[in-house]
């Protein structure tokens, strides 16, 4: 991620709540910079943007990235708190006001995920870290770990899947809620984001097409789990 703000504090305080992340964020002071650091990298996930950069505004980048260099990046635009969100050319942006919460960073997350489909060929949706961490890099616990993951998620998912079959919403609700921390111990923040909007965020109408998206990054996890251990049933 790019973030492109001219006060440090900021570009520091943001790094510093998004740590859990694992975003790599590279910051510029101004528009100019930020161009030059594209056209050198134009593979960044996503553009964090203060609304008082200068010289060109938040719109006028946008607008030369993809008008003058092709480069279409999703780009998050952060604006005062006291600011009107209706703002012209909005649909460019996720639009967010400061401070930049945690519950926030969740929004960005999924906002970027969709954005760029959630789930780039290229980067592994897991990472072992935490269970290596652990166990003190204990190869069989990390291997018991994975297929703990695989076979109680799979019942969980579909029990997920039955229970909206059945309009049983706070039920769904409470499985996003127990699965979430599986998800949580493979630093898949994508599925736990989708879990906690489950849980908390959306109406219940909105539950199942989280849920079709729960069921596929899990499916992605598994396949992905299985290349590198093969011995996973």
């Amino acid at each position: 991620m790019l973030f492109i703000n001219s006060d440090p504090s900021e570009v520091d305080a943001f790094s510093l709540l998004s740590e859990n992340y694992n975003w790599n964020i590279e910051s510029s002071s101004n528009s100019f910079q930020a161009i030059q650091r594209i056209k050198e990298n134009p593979i960044y996930n996503a553009l964090i943007i203060d609304h008082a950069i200068q010289p060109l505004t938040p719109i006028q980048l946008i607008d030369y990235l993809t008008i003058e260099l092709d480069i279409n990046i999703p780009a998050v635009l952060i604006i005062e708190e006291s600011a009107s969100e209706n703002l012209k050319n909005e649909e460019l942006f996720l639009v967010m006001k400061k401070p930049i919460t945690k519950g926030k960073l969740d929004k960005i997350l999924y906002f970027v995920s969709e954005s760029v489909g959630n789930s780039n060929n290229q980067i592994k949706p897991y990472s072992l870290d935490y269970l290596k961490q652990l166990s003190d890099n204990d190869t069989a616990f990390i291997l018991e770990s994975l297929q703990i993951f695989k076979d109680s998620v799979y019942v969980k998912i579909n029990e997920l899947k039955q229970a909206i079959k059945n309009l049983e919403y706070n039920t769904a609700r409470e499985i996003a809620h127990n699965i979430k921390p599986s998800f949580e111990m493979l630093d898949n923040n994508y599925s736990k984001v989708l879990c906690n909007n489950i849980c908390y965020e959306v109406k219940d109408q909105e539950i199942s097409f989280l849920a079709e998206k729960l069921s596929l990054e899990y499916t992605k996890i598994v396949t992905e789990l299985k290349k590198e251990f093969p011995n996973i049933k």
